[in-house]
């Protein structure tokens, strides 16, 4: 049943774009919801493409990329999050 609800991210979007009172029609509003879901499916299109155009390029660089990240630790990726997150507010502050 969970399966069917949407996920949090796509609610917080939908109480940032009602709270936000940019693009003051509803028509705008409504809209931005679709337009953040179309940016999200190209961005996944992305590697695929690169997988049409360079198969060996692109499982070559995909592969470091995983070998990478087995050799990080729990710690490198909670230091990592915790460094966006605060360029994330401080972001968020200084655009306030």
């Amino acid at each position: 049943m969970s399966a069917a609800l949407p996920s949090v991210d796509y609610m917080a979007l939908l109480v940032l774009i009602a709270a936000s009172g940019a693009g003051a029609t509803p028509v705008t509003q409504a809209g931005a919801p679709s337009h953040v879901h179309r940016r999200r499916k190209h961005m996944a299109a992305v590697p695929l493409g690169s997988y049409l155009i360079a198969p060996t390029k692109t499982g070559a660089l995909l592969g470091r990329f995983h070998d990478w990240i087995r050799a990080r630790r729990r710690r490198d990726f909670a230091a990592l999050l915790a460094l966006a997150g605060c360029i994330m507010m401080a972001l968020g502050i200084t655009g306030l």
